[in-house]
């Protein structure tokens, strides 16, 4: 069993993936399975896998290649990875992005030393060439439940790629994303619930997050917004089943801030002729947030009362 699987997607990011490869083989842990799943992309990048791999012949026997058979999106494909894992730790990292060539044996020197099912480390966030560490206020040891409420309530950021977690704990996964926006929430929530140890937190950036220009490009357009929303909404339901199982003092004002987050992410249509009508149907159930839907509040106003609204109901529903 090797001591870490990473789980890397691969679609059309045939201009990136090069470097994210070089610096996965060039790892200073030897005992490694690089699991690549294919998600039937259109270009050429699983050439580069391969003409990296040629530069690292000692990582060939590490190699493992899924190639699915129709483009599923980024959680189909990290699920499937996770199906042919044979790790003891799992990781997962974007083909567009890159890590320090420690990040591995750090991350699981750390887990062993510690005794940790789970260990976080920093990052750097930016566009190639300007990245800089992303500031967070984490403690060394931090217990899964508590984590799951500053998860829960956007204090902690819930991607899955600077994360080191134990086997165990993934076959613990029960609900599954079924879309692609928000779904390393969907997981992170249900790791966290399994985690019988406390999470620890390695404060060193060894992960590297770029922002692609093209990922920017329409962010705002009415296609664009109007996806994400649903991918959201889609990925609500398998977290509010999971919730609504666990018991959590916190649950209900969990799901709540989710829904907030899908009527802020919606505001950004604001302006258009049926940007009323979508704000109300969307959780109508949302009362406190009917105000959003008034055409006389400027934009400014608009969103102070939101923030409001938010902080009030976190109060009422946070034990």
């Amino acid at each position: 069993m090797p001591k870490v699987s990473v789980i890397i997607p691969v679609y059309n990011v045939e201009r990136y993936i090069g470097r994210c490869v070089q610096t996965l083989f060039g790892q200073t842990l030897d005992d490694m399975e690089f699991v690549f799943v294919n998600d039937c992309t259109p270009d050429r990048s699983m050439e580069v896998v391969a003409e990296v791999l040629e530069v690292f012949p000692h990582r060939k026997a590490q190699v493992k290649i899924v190639d699915l058979p129709v483009n599923g999106g980024l959680h189909a494909a990290r699920r499937a990875g996770l199906a042919v894992a044979t790790g003891e730790y799992i990781a997962h990292c974007d083909s567009d992005d890159y890590v320090d060539i420690d990040i591995y044996r750090l991350l699981w020197q750390r887990a062993v030393e510690s005794g940790s099912e789970m260990v976080y480390c920093s990052f750097l966030s930016g566009p190639a060439g300007r990245m800089k560490p992303f500031v967070e206020d984490l403690r060394p040891q931090m217990e899964p439940h508590w984590l799951m409420r500053e998860l829960g309530m956007g204090k902690l950021l819930g991607v899955l790629w600077r994360m080191l977690v134990h086997r165990r704990i993934y076959e613990a996964v029960a609900h599954w994303p079924v879309a692609d926006m928000a779904e390393d929430h969907v997981v992170h929530h249900q790791l966290l619930f399994a985690c019988r140890t406390k999470v620890v937190w390695l404060d060193k950036a060894l992960y590297c997050y770029v922002r692609r220009p093209d990922q920017m490009t329409g962010a705002r357009s009415r296609e664009r917004v109007l996806n994400n929303v649903t991918q959201r909404v889609a990925n609500l339901a398998p977290m509010a089943v999971f919730y609504g199982q666990t018991g959590l003092p916190f649950a209900k004002a969990v799901i709540t801030k989710y829904k907030m987050n899908d009527k802020m992410l919606l505001s950004r249509l604001e302006g258009e002729g049926d940007y009323v009508e979508l704000q109300r149907a969307l959780h109508p159930e949302l009362p406190l947030l009917a105000a959003l839907c008034t055409r006389g509040l400027k934009r400014k106003y608009r969103r102070a009362y939101l923030r409001m609204q938010c902080r009030l109901l976190k109060k009422r529903l946070l034990p």
